[in-house]
Protein backbone atom coordinates (compact mmCIF):
# COMPACT_ATOMS: atom_id res chain seq x y z
CA UNK A 1 0.00 0.00 0.00
CA UNK A 2 2.32 2.14 0.82
CA UNK A 3 2.32 5.72 3.11
CA UNK A 4 1.99 9.81 2.47
CA UNK A 5 4.33 11.92 4.05
CA UNK A 6 3.10 15.23 5.73
CA UNK A 7 2.00 17.00 2.80
CA UNK A 8 -0.10 13.91 1.90
CA UNK A 9 1.95 13.08 -1.10
CA UNK A 10 2.74 9.63 -1.42
CA UNK A 11 6.20 8.09 -0.72
CA UNK A 12 5.60 4.86 -1.31
CA UNK A 13 4.16 1.92 -2.64
CA UNK A 14 0.76 2.42 -4.49
CA UNK A 15 0.27 6.18 -2.12
CA UNK A 16 3.34 6.92 -4.57
CA UNK A 17 2.59 5.21 -7.99
CA UNK A 18 -0.88 6.77 -8.46
CA UNK A 19 -0.01 9.80 -6.46
CA UNK A 20 -1.60 11.87 -9.26
CA UNK A 21 -4.73 10.16 -9.40
CA UNK A 22 -5.34 10.01 -5.57
CA UNK A 23 -4.36 13.34 -4.69
CA UNK A 24 -6.85 15.41 -6.72
CA UNK A 25 -5.82 19.48 -7.57
CA UNK A 26 -6.37 22.46 -5.49
CA UNK A 27 -8.58 25.17 -5.86
CA UNK A 28 -7.23 28.65 -6.92
CA UNK A 29 -8.60 32.19 -7.62
CA UNK A 30 -7.16 34.02 -10.94
CA UNK A 31 -7.36 37.40 -10.70
CA UNK A 32 -5.75 40.90 -12.49
CA UNK A 33 -4.01 43.07 -10.20
CA UNK A 34 -1.40 46.19 -11.03
CA UNK A 35 1.71 47.05 -10.21
CA UNK A 36 0.95 47.84 -6.38
CA UNK A 37 -0.77 44.89 -5.34
CA UNK A 38 -4.44 46.06 -5.73
CA UNK A 39 -7.44 45.10 -7.80
CA UNK A 40 -7.63 46.89 -10.80
CA UNK A 41 -10.73 48.54 -11.43
CA UNK A 42 -12.88 46.19 -14.36
CA UNK A 43 -11.08 43.24 -13.11
CA UNK A 44 -11.13 39.72 -14.04
CA UNK A 45 -11.15 37.00 -11.87
CA UNK A 46 -12.09 33.29 -12.19
CA UNK A 47 -12.49 30.89 -9.22
CA UNK A 48 -11.42 27.39 -10.31
CA UNK A 49 -12.53 25.06 -7.71
CA UNK A 50 -10.29 22.27 -5.82
CA UNK A 51 -11.15 18.82 -7.11
CA UNK A 52 -11.18 15.95 -4.50
CA UNK A 53 -8.50 12.95 -5.50
CA UNK A 54 -9.95 9.80 -6.84
CA UNK A 55 -9.52 6.14 -5.02
CA UNK A 56 -8.60 2.82 -6.31
CA UNK A 57 -9.60 -0.44 -6.29
CA UNK A 58 -7.13 -3.13 -5.88
CA UNK A 59 -6.75 -6.86 -7.29
CA UNK A 60 -6.45 -7.68 -3.69
CA UNK A 61 -8.27 -10.86 -2.28
CA UNK A 62 -8.83 -10.09 1.37
CA UNK A 63 -8.82 -14.01 2.28
CA UNK A 64 -5.78 -15.05 -0.36
CA UNK A 65 -3.91 -11.81 1.33
CA UNK A 66 -4.70 -13.00 5.16
CA UNK A 67 -3.37 -16.30 4.53
CA UNK A 68 -0.31 -15.42 2.28
CA UNK A 69 0.44 -13.15 5.54
CA UNK A 70 0.19 -15.55 7.55
CA UNK A 71 2.45 -18.15 6.39
CA UNK A 72 4.82 -16.87 5.33
CA UNK A 73 5.34 -15.16 8.48
CA UNK A 74 5.50 -18.45 10.02
CA UNK A 75 8.23 -19.76 7.59
CA UNK A 76 10.73 -16.76 8.23
CA UNK A 77 10.12 -17.36 12.12
CA UNK A 78 10.84 -21.21 11.42
CA UNK A 79 13.83 -21.01 9.13
CA UNK A 80 15.16 -17.82 10.73
CA UNK A 81 15.12 -16.06 7.66
CA UNK A 82 17.66 -12.80 8.24
CA UNK A 83 17.16 -10.70 5.22
CA UNK A 84 13.35 -11.00 5.26
CA UNK A 85 10.40 -12.92 2.97
CA UNK A 86 8.07 -12.09 0.20
CA UNK A 87 5.24 -14.10 -1.41
CA UNK A 88 2.92 -13.10 -4.14
CA UNK A 89 0.11 -15.02 -5.53
CA UNK A 90 -1.34 -13.65 -9.17
CA UNK A 91 -4.43 -14.85 -11.24
CA UNK A 92 -2.33 -16.72 -14.02
CA UNK A 93 -4.56 -15.53 -16.97
CA UNK A 94 -5.09 -11.99 -16.40
CA UNK A 95 -2.19 -10.92 -14.57
CA UNK A 96 -4.11 -9.32 -11.28
CA UNK A 97 -2.28 -9.92 -8.26
CA UNK A 98 -4.24 -11.87 -5.39
CA UNK A 99 -1.94 -11.34 -2.75
CA UNK A 100 1.52 -9.71 -2.23
CA UNK A 101 3.51 -10.20 1.17
CA UNK A 102 6.61 -9.11 2.40
CA UNK A 103 8.01 -9.57 5.83
CA UNK A 104 9.21 -7.79 7.88
CA UNK A 105 7.46 -4.65 6.48
CA UNK A 106 6.04 -2.10 8.36
CA UNK A 107 2.56 -0.26 10.12
CA UNK A 108 1.72 1.98 6.87
CA UNK A 109 -0.01 4.01 9.85
CA UNK A 110 3.28 4.04 11.04
CA UNK A 111 5.66 4.07 8.79
CA UNK A 112 8.42 5.86 10.62
CA UNK A 113 8.61 3.09 13.08
CA UNK A 114 11.01 0.35 13.57
CA UNK A 115 10.51 -3.16 15.01
CA UNK A 116 11.21 -3.54 18.05
CA UNK A 117 14.12 -5.85 16.91
CA UNK A 118 15.27 -2.70 14.84
CA UNK A 119 14.56 -0.53 17.36
CA UNK A 120 17.07 -2.12 19.58
CA UNK A 121 19.97 -1.89 17.25
CA UNK A 122 19.79 1.49 16.78
CA UNK A 123 19.32 2.09 20.31
CA UNK A 124 22.97 0.12 21.17
CA UNK A 125 24.31 2.11 18.80
CA UNK A 126 26.40 4.84 20.85
CA UNK A 127 27.68 7.07 18.24
CA UNK A 128 25.19 9.81 17.94
CA UNK A 129 26.15 9.69 14.02
CA UNK A 130 26.09 6.08 13.50
CA UNK A 131 23.07 5.75 15.27
CA UNK A 132 21.06 7.91 12.69
CA UNK A 133 22.71 6.17 10.11
CA UNK A 134 21.52 2.83 11.14
CA UNK A 135 18.39 4.37 11.85
CA UNK A 136 17.82 5.36 7.69
CA UNK A 137 19.22 2.19 6.68
CA UNK A 138 16.75 0.17 8.55
CA UNK A 139 13.46 2.76 8.01
CA UNK A 140 14.68 2.23 4.04
CA UNK A 141 15.20 -1.66 4.38
CA UNK A 142 11.63 -2.25 5.96
CA UNK A 143 10.00 0.31 3.04
CA UNK A 144 11.66 -1.41 0.48
CA UNK A 145 9.22 -4.28 -1.29
CA UNK A 146 11.28 -7.05 -1.76
CA UNK A 147 9.01 -8.68 -4.42
CA UNK A 148 9.08 -5.85 -6.69
CA UNK A 149 12.60 -4.28 -5.74
CA UNK A 150 15.02 -7.37 -4.75
CA UNK A 151 16.60 -10.05 -7.16
CA UNK A 152 17.40 -13.52 -6.20
CA UNK A 153 18.61 -16.51 -7.93
CA UNK A 154 15.43 -18.17 -8.50
CA UNK A 155 16.94 -22.29 -8.16
CA UNK A 156 14.76 -24.81 -9.14
CA UNK A 157 11.61 -22.76 -9.65
CA UNK A 158 13.32 -22.26 -12.70
CA UNK A 159 13.19 -25.50 -13.95
CA UNK A 160 9.76 -25.22 -15.70
CA UNK A 161 11.21 -22.88 -17.89
CA UNK A 162 13.88 -24.69 -19.18
CA UNK A 163 11.47 -27.96 -19.30
CA UNK A 164 9.19 -25.43 -21.68
CA UNK A 165 11.51 -24.17 -23.92
CA UNK A 166 12.80 -27.67 -24.80
CA UNK A 167 9.08 -29.24 -25.02
CA UNK A 168 8.12 -26.42 -27.51
CA UNK A 169 11.59 -26.61 -29.52
CA UNK A 170 10.63 -30.44 -29.68
CA UNK A 171 13.53 -31.76 -28.12
CA UNK A 172 12.36 -33.38 -25.39
CA UNK A 173 8.71 -34.84 -24.89
CA UNK A 174 7.76 -36.05 -21.37
CA UNK A 175 8.55 -39.48 -21.95
CA UNK A 176 12.24 -38.76 -22.83
CA UNK A 177 14.50 -40.33 -20.57
CA UNK A 178 17.23 -39.33 -18.63
CA UNK A 179 19.98 -40.62 -16.36
CA UNK A 180 21.51 -39.42 -13.28
CA UNK A 181 23.96 -41.08 -10.97
CA UNK A 182 24.16 -38.30 -8.49
CA UNK A 183 26.32 -35.59 -10.67
CA UNK A 184 27.53 -34.17 -14.28
CA UNK A 185 30.10 -32.34 -15.19
CA UNK A 186 30.34 -29.79 -18.06
CA UNK A 187 33.87 -28.32 -19.26
CA UNK A 188 35.60 -29.44 -16.30
CA UNK A 189 32.80 -28.42 -13.78
CA UNK A 190 31.44 -30.51 -11.60
CA UNK A 191 27.34 -30.18 -10.31
CA UNK A 192 25.72 -32.59 -8.03
CA UNK A 193 22.54 -33.39 -7.50
CA UNK A 194 20.74 -33.30 -3.95
CA UNK A 195 19.89 -37.10 -4.04
CA UNK A 196 24.03 -38.36 -4.17
CA UNK A 197 23.56 -41.36 -5.19
CA UNK A 198 21.71 -40.52 -8.28
CA UNK A 199 17.91 -40.82 -9.05
CA UNK A 200 19.14 -43.41 -12.43
CA UNK A 201 16.96 -43.63 -15.16
CA UNK A 202 14.08 -41.06 -15.50
CA UNK A 203 11.40 -39.48 -17.92
CA UNK A 204 11.00 -35.76 -18.01
CA UNK A 205 8.28 -36.06 -15.60
CA UNK A 206 10.16 -37.65 -13.10
CA UNK A 207 12.85 -35.37 -13.67
CA UNK A 208 10.81 -32.64 -12.52
CA UNK A 209 9.38 -33.99 -10.34
CA UNK A 210 12.73 -35.44 -8.25
CA UNK A 211 13.72 -31.80 -9.03
CA UNK A 212 17.14 -33.41 -10.95
CA UNK A 213 20.09 -30.86 -11.89
CA UNK A 214 21.53 -33.42 -13.57
CA UNK A 215 18.40 -34.16 -15.42
CA UNK A 216 17.95 -30.52 -16.44
CA UNK A 217 22.45 -29.96 -17.10
CA UNK A 218 21.49 -32.21 -20.04
CA UNK A 219 18.29 -30.52 -21.27
CA UNK A 220 20.40 -26.99 -21.00
CA UNK A 221 22.76 -28.82 -23.30
CA UNK A 222 20.16 -29.68 -25.89
CA UNK A 223 18.61 -26.48 -25.86
CA UNK A 224 21.98 -24.80 -26.16
CA UNK A 225 22.76 -21.07 -25.92
CA UNK A 226 21.36 -19.17 -28.27
CA UNK A 227 18.40 -20.93 -27.94
CA UNK A 228 17.98 -20.79 -24.31
CA UNK A 229 18.95 -16.73 -24.59
CA UNK A 230 15.70 -16.12 -26.94
CA UNK A 231 13.50 -17.66 -24.93
CA UNK A 232 14.88 -16.78 -21.71
CA UNK A 233 14.04 -12.39 -23.11
CA UNK A 234 10.50 -13.88 -24.84
CA UNK A 235 10.12 -15.16 -21.03
CA UNK A 236 10.43 -11.19 -19.73
CA UNK A 237 14.00 -12.01 -17.42
CA UNK A 238 15.04 -9.36 -19.77
CA UNK A 239 12.99 -6.45 -19.14
CA UNK A 240 11.15 -4.91 -15.68
CA UNK A 241 7.46 -6.69 -15.59
CA UNK A 242 6.16 -2.37 -15.15
CA UNK A 243 4.19 -3.58 -12.63
CA UNK A 244 2.45 -0.46 -11.24
CA UNK A 245 4.67 -0.03 -8.47
CA UNK A 246 7.62 1.77 -7.98
CA UNK A 247 11.19 0.91 -7.49
CA UNK A 248 11.19 -2.14 -9.56
CA UNK A 249 14.31 -3.69 -9.98
CA UNK A 250 16.10 -4.83 -13.27
CA UNK A 251 17.56 -8.75 -13.75
CA UNK A 252 21.24 -9.83 -13.79
CA UNK A 253 22.05 -12.49 -16.45
CA UNK A 254 24.70 -13.89 -19.14
CA UNK A 255 24.22 -12.49 -21.75
CA UNK A 256 24.32 -14.59 -25.09
CA UNK A 257 27.60 -13.67 -26.03
CA UNK A 258 29.24 -14.24 -23.07
CA UNK A 259 27.40 -17.60 -21.88
CA UNK A 260 29.43 -20.35 -22.42
CA UNK A 261 28.67 -24.24 -21.46
CA UNK A 262 29.34 -23.74 -17.54
CA UNK A 263 27.25 -20.44 -17.53
CA UNK A 264 24.40 -22.53 -19.80
CA UNK A 265 24.70 -25.39 -17.28
CA UNK A 266 24.01 -23.80 -13.87
CA UNK A 267 21.25 -21.70 -15.60
CA UNK A 268 19.12 -24.36 -16.94
CA UNK A 269 18.52 -25.05 -13.47
CA UNK A 270 17.87 -21.73 -12.21
CA UNK A 271 21.34 -20.60 -10.88
CA UNK A 272 24.14 -17.78 -11.28
CA UNK A 273 21.47 -14.92 -12.29
CA UNK A 274 19.28 -12.82 -10.74
CA UNK A 275 16.09 -12.38 -11.47
CA UNK A 276 12.41 -10.14 -9.43
CA UNK A 277 10.15 -12.46 -7.92
CA UNK A 278 7.57 -10.43 -10.15
CA UNK A 279 9.64 -11.85 -13.57
CA UNK A 280 9.83 -15.27 -12.04
CA UNK A 281 5.79 -15.92 -11.20
CA UNK A 282 5.05 -13.77 -14.57
CA UNK A 283 7.12 -16.60 -16.10
CA UNK A 284 5.82 -19.23 -14.51
CA UNK A 285 2.38 -18.07 -15.48
CA UNK A 286 3.15 -18.20 -18.78
CA UNK A 287 4.07 -22.13 -18.59
CA UNK A 288 0.38 -22.90 -17.86
CA UNK A 289 -1.94 -20.09 -18.97
CA UNK A 290 -1.50 -21.12 -22.75
CA UNK A 291 1.81 -19.41 -23.26
CA UNK A 292 1.36 -15.72 -22.67
CA UNK A 293 2.90 -13.73 -21.09
CA UNK A 294 0.53 -11.09 -19.26
CA UNK A 295 0.95 -7.77 -17.24
CA UNK A 296 0.54 -7.61 -13.84
CA UNK A 297 -1.30 -5.32 -11.99
CA UNK A 298 -1.87 -4.36 -8.63
CA UNK A 299 -5.29 -1.83 -9.63
CA UNK A 300 -8.55 -3.39 -10.96
CA UNK A 301 -10.26 0.19 -11.37
CA UNK A 302 -10.04 4.07 -11.03
CA UNK A 303 -12.48 5.89 -9.31
CA UNK A 304 -13.22 9.44 -9.39
CA UNK A 305 -14.15 11.92 -6.40
CA UNK A 306 -17.99 10.82 -7.01
CA UNK A 307 -16.52 6.97 -7.29
CA UNK A 308 -17.60 6.95 -10.82
CA UNK A 309 -15.17 4.07 -12.74
CA UNK A 310 -12.63 6.29 -14.60
CA UNK A 311 -10.62 3.84 -15.39
CA UNK A 312 -10.62 -0.26 -15.34
CA UNK A 313 -7.63 -1.86 -15.95
CA UNK A 314 -7.68 -5.09 -18.32
CA UNK A 315 -5.91 -7.96 -18.88
CA UNK A 316 -2.85 -6.95 -20.93
CA UNK A 317 -0.77 -9.86 -22.71
CA UNK A 318 2.51 -8.99 -24.45
CA UNK A 319 3.28 -11.64 -25.80
CA UNK A 320 2.60 -15.66 -26.52
CA UNK A 321 6.21 -17.47 -25.61
CA UNK A 322 5.09 -21.06 -26.18
CA UNK A 323 2.45 -22.88 -28.35
CA UNK A 324 -0.94 -23.93 -26.36
CA UNK A 325 -0.34 -27.49 -26.83
CA UNK A 326 3.58 -26.94 -24.99
CA UNK A 327 1.71 -25.03 -22.03
CA UNK A 328 -1.01 -27.84 -21.91
CA UNK A 329 1.68 -30.63 -21.33
CA UNK A 330 3.43 -28.02 -18.43
CA UNK A 331 0.21 -28.45 -16.53
CA UNK A 332 -0.09 -32.08 -16.91
CA UNK A 333 3.86 -32.07 -15.81
CA UNK A 334 3.35 -29.27 -12.92
CA UNK A 335 0.28 -31.64 -11.51
CA UNK A 336 2.28 -34.81 -11.56
CA UNK A 337 5.54 -32.55 -9.43
CA UNK A 338 2.15 -31.84 -7.36
CA UNK A 339 1.34 -35.51 -6.67
CA UNK A 340 4.41 -37.12 -6.63
CA UNK A 341 7.10 -34.61 -5.67
CA UNK A 342 6.92 -31.28 -3.45
CA UNK A 343 5.31 -32.12 0.24
CA UNK A 344 3.89 -28.72 0.25
CA UNK A 345 1.91 -28.96 -3.19
CA UNK A 346 -1.18 -30.15 -3.94
CA UNK A 347 -1.62 -33.75 -2.15
CA UNK A 348 -5.13 -34.81 -3.94
CA UNK A 349 -7.40 -33.12 -5.94
CA UNK A 350 -10.15 -33.39 -8.54
CA UNK A 351 -9.48 -33.88 -11.61
CA UNK A 352 -12.24 -30.88 -12.62
CA UNK A 353 -10.89 -28.54 -10.45
CA UNK A 354 -14.22 -27.91 -8.85
CA UNK A 355 -13.00 -28.80 -5.68
CA UNK A 356 -9.23 -28.64 -4.01
CA UNK A 357 -6.98 -29.68 -1.21
CA UNK A 358 -4.20 -27.90 -0.72
CA UNK A 359 -1.83 -29.77 1.93
CA UNK A 360 -0.20 -27.46 4.30
CA UNK A 361 2.46 -27.65 7.03
CA UNK A 362 1.47 -25.08 9.22
CA UNK A 363 -1.35 -24.65 11.47
CA UNK A 364 -4.48 -23.14 9.97
CA UNK A 365 -7.44 -21.82 11.79
CA UNK A 366 -9.42 -21.75 8.26
CA UNK A 367 -9.67 -25.36 7.35
CA UNK A 368 -8.98 -25.87 4.00
CA UNK A 369 -10.20 -23.96 1.17
CA UNK A 370 -11.98 -24.55 -2.29
CA UNK A 371 -10.76 -22.94 -5.21
CA UNK A 372 -12.92 -20.15 -4.35
CA UNK A 373 -11.52 -19.01 -0.86
CA UNK A 374 -14.29 -19.89 1.08
CA UNK A 375 -14.97 -23.60 3.24
CA UNK A 376 -15.62 -26.15 1.45
CA UNK A 377 -19.09 -27.50 1.79
CA UNK A 378 -19.76 -31.10 3.65
CA UNK A 379 -21.05 -32.51 0.18
CA UNK A 380 -17.50 -31.18 -1.78
CA UNK A 381 -15.61 -32.59 1.28
CA UNK A 382 -16.85 -35.85 1.24
CA UNK A 383 -16.58 -35.67 -3.18
CA UNK A 384 -12.98 -35.01 -2.12
CA UNK A 385 -11.97 -38.04 0.61
CA UNK A 386 -14.10 -40.09 -2.10
CA UNK A 387 -11.79 -39.12 -5.19
CA UNK A 388 -8.78 -40.11 -2.49
CA UNK A 389 -9.96 -43.23 -1.93
CA UNK A 390 -10.17 -44.08 -6.10
CA UNK A 391 -7.02 -42.85 -6.81
CA UNK A 392 -5.59 -44.78 -4.00
CA UNK A 393 -7.34 -48.13 -4.62
CA UNK A 394 -8.92 -48.31 -1.35
CA UNK A 395 -12.22 -50.99 -1.58
CA UNK A 396 -15.25 -49.13 -2.24
CA UNK A 397 -17.12 -50.77 0.80
CA UNK A 398 -14.82 -49.44 3.38
CA UNK A 399 -16.93 -47.61 5.42
CA UNK A 400 -16.50 -43.35 4.80
CA UNK A 401 -14.89 -42.93 8.62
CA UNK A 402 -12.23 -45.14 8.25
CA UNK A 403 -11.53 -43.85 4.70
CA UNK A 404 -11.59 -40.54 6.29
CA UNK A 405 -8.77 -41.46 8.66
CA UNK A 406 -6.94 -43.25 5.70
CA UNK A 407 -6.86 -39.96 3.94
CA UNK A 408 -5.65 -38.37 6.85
CA UNK A 409 -2.79 -40.51 7.78
CA UNK A 410 -1.90 -39.99 4.35
CA UNK A 411 -1.61 -36.15 4.46
CA UNK A 412 0.12 -36.10 7.79
CA UNK A 413 2.73 -38.93 5.55
CA UNK A 414 2.78 -35.86 2.68
CA UNK A 415 3.87 -33.25 4.65
CA UNK A 416 0.46 -31.88 6.14
CA UNK A 417 0.24 -30.53 9.50
CA UNK A 418 -1.18 -32.52 12.37
CA UNK A 419 -3.41 -29.90 13.90
CA UNK A 420 -4.78 -28.75 10.48
CA UNK A 421 -5.84 -32.38 9.67
CA UNK A 422 -7.45 -32.22 12.97
CA UNK A 423 -9.43 -29.11 11.93
CA UNK A 424 -10.38 -30.86 8.56
CA UNK A 425 -11.30 -34.34 10.41
CA UNK A 426 -13.47 -31.77 12.74
CA UNK A 427 -15.21 -30.69 10.05
CA UNK A 428 -16.79 -33.97 9.46
CA UNK A 429 -18.16 -33.09 13.25
CA UNK A 430 -15.37 -35.27 14.88
CA UNK A 431 -13.93 -33.28 17.67
CA UNK A 432 -10.54 -33.39 18.32
CA UNK A 433 -11.10 -35.35 22.13
CA UNK A 434 -13.18 -37.72 19.85
CA UNK A 435 -10.43 -38.86 17.69
CA UNK A 436 -8.09 -39.63 20.10
CA UNK A 437 -10.43 -41.99 21.17
CA UNK A 438 -10.73 -44.02 17.54
CA UNK A 439 -7.62 -46.39 17.20
CA UNK A 440 -7.63 -45.08 13.58
CA UNK A 441 -7.24 -41.52 15.41
CA UNK A 442 -4.53 -42.43 16.73
CA UNK A 443 -2.76 -44.02 14.08
CA UNK A 444 -3.06 -40.89 12.42
CA UNK A 445 -0.73 -39.24 15.30
CA UNK A 446 1.44 -41.94 15.51
CA UNK A 447 2.56 -41.62 11.97
CA UNK A 448 2.60 -37.71 12.32
CA UNK A 449 5.01 -38.01 15.41
CA UNK A 450 7.51 -40.54 13.57
CA UNK A 451 7.65 -38.16 10.62
CA UNK A 452 8.19 -35.20 13.55
CA UNK A 453 9.78 -36.45 16.38
CA UNK A 454 10.17 -33.09 17.91
CA UNK A 455 6.60 -32.28 18.29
Amino acid sequence: LGFVGSDDQGLSGLESYYDNELTGTAGRVVAAKNAMGTNMPFSYEKVENAVKGGSLVLTLDNYVQYTADKYLESAIEEYQIAERGAAVVMNVNTGAILAMSVKGDFDPNEPFTLSSADQKKVSETADEGEKKKLQSELLNRQWRNKAVSDTYEPGSVFKAVTAAIALEENLVNKNSSFFCNGHATVAGQSYHCHKTTGHGSQTLMQAISNSCNPAFITIGQLVGVSTFSKYFKAFGFTEKTGIDLPGEASSTYHKEEKMGPVELASSSFGQSFNVTPMQLICAIAATVNGGYLVQPHMVEKILDENNKVKKTVVTSTKRQVISESTSATMRELLNFVAENGAKNALVAYLKDGRESLLGENKDSDVLYPNCSGREMSRQGFWKLIKAYGKKAGIKSDITPHTLRHSFATHLVENGADLKAVQQMLGHSDISTTQMYMTPASRRVREVYEKAHPKA
